[in-house]
């Protein structure tokens, strides 16, 4: 009796420590999804960043070209 109460008790404890075990990993899951996402946005947020300072150099160079090309043309 006293050797089947034993194994149920360790059972009971593996099945909690299991569920414990599972949460931790869903947690950890869930964590890390959430990181991904704020990666990913903050990774889109410099890409558009990146893309407004290039179409600022752009412009500059087109201004700069056409004031060299008036500069030509009144030489």
């Amino acid at each position: 009796m006293n050797v089947l109460l034993t194994k149920t008790v360790e059972q009971a404890i593996m099945e909690v420590e299991e569920e414990s075990e599972l949460d931790e990993i869903r947690k950890f899951k869930n964590d890390y999804q959430k990181r991904q996402v704020n990666l990913r946005n903050a990774w889109e947020e410099e890409v558009k960043r990146e893309i407004h300072r290039i179409k600022q150099k752009n412009k500059a160079l087109k201004q700069a070209r056409s004031k060299r090309d008036q500069q030509i043309k009144t030489m």
